[in-house]
């Protein structure tokens, strides 16, 4: 049976997506809902004890059910609190040893990228960015050693960035391949300065992935896509001739109505292209 070339571009589309599910929900409850919905899982780590005692007893099982349903995989890495950077180098190391044993359970899984929050914080002068960027490069250079070692590509993702300046600079201080974007689109309408064309203008280059949730330009409110106010044409319209991935980042009940939101967008888009 013949397939039209619009049809298979749909289709295509749709094997680029992931949706976002937390370790510590009922995981191994929520993994058949992705595989119904035919895509694939980022696996979120938001309480960080999910690393340590509490990760043990389904280690091995969680391995082989990922394994048994044949998704492709994301591992995002804790973040609450977590400063890379901060002046206080009690935080800063708790911060990191957080960081890499998120790696290591994102390497045992056999994930190959992994999102990290940036997170610079707005509230912090020039001349003190300056300091907090010093002390987040002595990290991330460790964090991407351990990266190289293990065949994991960190995707840095915006949080609290007014524009991309920070990005640009990290990316001229390092040049490893294993270095690329997540470019969370809800949070550039909640907390940045900068348009999503003058995000995607200056990191087109490092985007390898996005984040999609929709919101009110108030609060990351984490809502399906369509019930906000983002213009999700003008990011398709960029990013869906890209090779870049994306994950739904809004609770799973919203999975199904966020991509036939999606579906719809971009039978529109094929129809006016």
């Amino acid at each position: 049976m013949g397939t039209d070339n619009k049809t298979m571009d749909r289709q295509s589309m749709m094997e680029r997506f992931y949706g976002k599910i937390d370790l510590n929900s009922d995981i191994f409850k929520n993994l058949p809902v992705l595989k119904e919905l035919e895509i694939n899982l980022e696996l979120c780590i938001t309480d960080s004890s999910y690393l340590y005692e509490k990760y043990q007893p389904f280690e091995r099982t969680l391995r082989h059910t990922i394994s048994e349903m044949d998704f492709k995989t994301l591992f995002h890495l804790p973040f609450y609190g977590l400063q890379l950077g901060c002046k206080d180098v009690y935080i800063r190391k708790l911060s990191y040893e957080i960081i890499m044993q998120g790696l290591r359970r994102c390497s045992e899984l056999d994930m190959k990228r992994a999102v990290m929050h940036v997170a610079a914080p707005s509230y912090i002068p020039a001349l003190g960015m300056e300091k907090w960027l010093e002390n987040f490069y002595q990290n991330l250079e460790k964090i991407l050693g351990f990266c190289v070692e293990k065949d994991i590509t960190l995707l840095l993702e915006n949080t609290f960035e007014p524009d991309p300046e920070i990005f640009d600079s990290i990316f001229k201080a390092f040049k490893s391949e294993k270095l690329a974007i997540c470019l969370d689109i809800a949070h550039i309408y909640c907390y940045s300065d900068t348009n999503f064309l003058d995000w995607w203008s200056s990191l087109r280059q490092k985007i390898e992935h996005i984040h999609l949730s929709d919101n009110n330009g108030e609060e990351d409110s984490h809502l399906a896509l369509g019930d906000g106010i983002i213009d999700f044409r003008e990011v398709f319209a960029y990013a869906c001739s890209e090779s870049v991935t994306f994950t739904l980042e809004t609770d799973k009940s919203c999975f199904t109505k966020s991509l036939l939101y999606l579906k719809n967008l971009l039978e529109f888009q094929d129809n006016t292209s």
